[in-house]
């Protein structure tokens, strides 16, 4: 309570993975590849965490704490996040805003549900299809429907994209 941009685990049931206490630890990415898939995940965040998964770890969905935020953008909880300029900072575009803010207060869990379509690939590797949210639900409510992915996103924008990919867990 004295933290309120920390959390404290205290042991219980099932496998839980709460970041470290300086508020980082490694990125889960993993060992399976992945094409079309549907993933469930349940998180909960502390007061200002910045977090995201990650479709072929360069498509990420963001996790943000934005509770409350009446204008949203790519860069908040459930949105497509923007490409970034590595080399020169700052944002090239404004991401994908999830339909609706629909973020639950820091310290309360949130669900996210994705179905994912991988881009697709013609025989000599020419990219023939964008990848695609079919539909993402947070908290219930539909924040991206048959959203293409022209691109990964972040710094990752100019990466070659493959037909398959891990999952990342930032």
């Amino acid at each position: 309570p004295d933290k309120p941009t920390r959390l404290k685990a205290t042991a219980g049931d099932g496998p839980v993975w709460v970041n470290g206490a300086n508020g980082r630890l490694p990125d889960l990415i993993t060992k399976q590849s992945f094409k079309d898939v549907e993933v469930h995940v349940e998180f909960l965040i502390a007061k200002k965490s910045n977090a995201g998964i990650k479709f072929h770890e360069v498509y990420e969905i963001q996790i943000l704490d934005s509770y409350g935020k009446k204008s949203v953008d790519g860069t908040d909880m459930g949105g497509v996040y923007p490409r970034a300029d590595l080399q020169k900072g700052g944002y090239l575009d404004r991401g994908i805003a999830p339909r609706v803010n629909a973020a639950k207060p820091p310290g309360e869990w949130n669900t996210l549900d994705v179905r994912w379509k991988s881009p697709r690939f013609n025989s000599p590797g020419e990219k023939t299809a964008n990848a695609v949210i079919v539909k993402a639900t947070l908290n219930g409510q539909v924040i991206h429907e048959n959203q293409e992915l022209k691109t990964p996103t972040g710094g990752n924008w100019m990466r070659k994209e493959t037909a398959t990919g891990s999952l990342m867990l930032q």
